[in-house]
């Protein structure tokens, strides 16, 4: 059964296996049941629905509500509900930040007792760390995200740079002022939608 106070994540690869534990142990119990499932709006999240039809078809008492919004308007709904112990949603998109903060607060549901088949091994190991707790998986990923720095050679080249194997945030901070030229280059270029 799905408690309010704490939710099943699904940022997740094993979305609908998250959403499968959460079944009542059949369809004669799911009569009339809602799921509200809270997801960023991406494409991504787009086939986690499409193949939540296979959920449906195991429960058929069930519906499921979907609730999708921005990444940043995602995430102040679901602090809010979380806050205020709201309990709307029964399902929804984290990010690695929630899953942190919220798994020493005691407000995710351990991935245990999954169906057949799901293993926490399946998943790359650095996303896997970043969505558990105390070696316990609290969510699971649907898609992955990561970042990295491209930069131009001959930039640096021409203004004397070396660029680190590993830079730190001052360094880029460093070259792209070296870099920047007002009115002709510009020394950076970050993700371009705050949040």
């Amino acid at each position: 059964m799905i408690g309010r106070s704490r939710f099943v994540s699904v940022g997740a690869v094993a979305g609908l296996l998250a959403l499968a534990a959460c079944g009542t142990g059949g369809p004669a119990d799911d009569t009339g049941r809602r799921l509200t499932i809270a997801v960023v709006d991406n494409g991504d999240l787009d086939r986690l629905r499409e193949v939540s039809t296979a959920f449906t078809d195991a429960h058929p008492g069930v519906t499921l509500e979907w609730v999708r919004e921005g990444e940043n308007e995602l995430r102040e709904t679901v602090s809010t509900d979380v806050g205020t112990s709201g309990g709307r949603f029964d399902v929804v998109t984290i990010g690695t930040y929630e899953a942190e903060v919220w798994s020493g607060r005691k407000l995710l549901t351990p991935l245990t007792g999954m169906p057949e088949g799901f293993s926490p091994d399946a998943f790359i190991p650095t996303v896997r760390e970043a969505l558990s707790h105390e070696a316990q998986m609290l969510a699971a990923p649907f898609y992955a995200e990561s970042s990295f720095t491209m930069y131009r050679t001959d930039l640096f080249e021409k203004a004397g740079l070396t660029m680190p194997e590993r830079p730190t945030w001052e360094f880029i901070n460093g070259a792209a002022a070296t870099l920047g030229k007002p009115g002709d280059v510009d020394g950076i270029c970050l993700r371009g939608k705050p949040g």
